[in-house]
């Protein structure tokens, strides 16, 4: 759907995982056997690394009258931000 949307505004879109790694600033797990805490602990850190992106990203589609867009963006926005919320509730931080 995202690259539907981009595609819309007659943006290039990304066509393989490669080149989506190749502009993605998030590190993949060096190591797949940590303890789950810890496992946690990163995906909420990433989780909050996304929100603030999407967040930017939306505002920027916002400014930009791309409303198809903004609208996508929220609602993953409130997705991620839900799933976040129940990855901290499994560490523990969800009332900080």
């Amino acid at each position: 759907m995202l690259g539907e949307q981009i595609r819309q505004m007659d943006k290039p879109v990304p066509c393989s995982l490669k080149e989506i790694l190749s502009i993605s600033n998030i590190v993949e797990c060096d190591s797949p056997k940590k303890p789950s805490k810890e496992m946690f602990t990163w995906m909420n850190k990433d989780f909050d690394q996304l929100i603030d992106c999407a967040q930017s990203l939306y505002d920027e589609a916002d400014m930009s009258s791309y409303g198809g867009l903004a609208t996508l963006i929220g609602d993953y926005i409130k997705d991620l931000s839900k799933l976040n919320w129940k990855v901290k509730a499994t560490i523990g931080k969800s009332f900080k």
